[in-house]
């Protein structure tokens, strides 16, 4: 295709159809801008516009090609090997289009995925999908957050473990392995909280003090009538956050009794024992 022969062919056939360039561009859902450098003989016509660019202009696609009216130089046999051969152009090129898109596709599932496992990835690593919960002190200084796994060491552990993180004019990081979070209770003046650890054979309490940065084993140093099997539980706070109130528990079935106490921590001692009566 000669494209200077074939562009000044188009502009005669366009003028004699008295159109635009902006009309014949309209028709063939193409910019007028493609028009004029086909006129211009800067390109050619695609060759999925020559059928209907054809139909337009009233003339046969090979003699588009051509560039000039061929009448009947051109047997029909020819004009159909050339609307095959456009048939089969634009079927190429629409399976070549679908092929594109079902590789991009694919690509993009692919990269959809991989996002997905990174993000899962970080997501574990740093323990956001384990937070068990956050909690900030009446006073606002401190923020714990409690994981419901191993995050600060063994971040890949299978077992049971609660790690406790303290954010705020102290921080500190405490992991406890065998156990599953039960609660956390911070103390009316903000200086302590309280920790419930479900184990096996029970509920361990831990106290912190943030002032002197200690945790200690409640469950090591309170007692209510002695006896290794008692099984405590945290009610509350007393409101100057000198004790706490303790529910414990011991025996089963006929041996079962239960009742609370309160505990000063600053003594170590218990007091206000009252034992609930079956």
């Amino acid at each position: 295709m000669d494209n200077i022969r074939t562009g000044a062919f188009i502009k005669e056939l366009r003028k004699e159809k008295g159109l635009t360039q902006k009309e014949l561009a309209d028709a063939l859902h193409i910019t007028d801008r493609a028009v004029s450098k086909w006129e211009r003989g800067l390109c050619a016509p695609d060759i999925s516009t020559l059928e209907s660019l054809s139909a337009i202009l009233g003339v046969t696609i090979s003699e588009i090609i051509c560039g000039e009216r061929c009448g009947n130089a051109a047997p029909p046999i020819v004009e159909q090997r050339v609307q095959e051969a456009i048939c089969y152009s634009e079927k190429q090129l629409c399976e070549k289009t679908q092929r594109i898109k079902k590789g991009f596709a694919a690509t993009a599932a692919i990269l959809v995925l991989i996002i997905a496992m990174a993000t899962a990835s970080i997501l574990w690593w740093t323990g956001i999908l384990a937070v068990e919960g956050r909690f900030e002190s009446p006073d606002g200084k401190y923020t714990v957050t409690v994981y419901g796994r191993d995050v600060a060491i063994d971040r890949f552990a299978s077992k049971d473990a609660v790690t406790i993180k303290k954010r705020g004019a102290a921080q500190s990081t405490v992991i406890y392995e065998n156990c599953r979070f039960g609660g956390l209770w911070w103390s009316p003046d903000s200086t302590k909280y309280v920790t419930a650890l479900e184990e096996q054979r029970g509920t361990r309490l831990v106290l912190c003090d943030t002032e002197n940065h200690s945790n200690i084993n409640m469950n090591a140093v309170i007692s209510a009538g002695g006896g290794k099997d008692v099984r405590y539980k945290f009610l509350q706070w007393s409101a100057d956050s000198r004790a706490i109130l303790i529910y414990y528990s011991r025996g089963e079935n006929s041996d079962f009794t239960e009742g609370y106490f309160w505990y000063d921590l600053n003594t170590w001692t218990h007091f206000a024992d009252f034992e609930i009566s079956k």
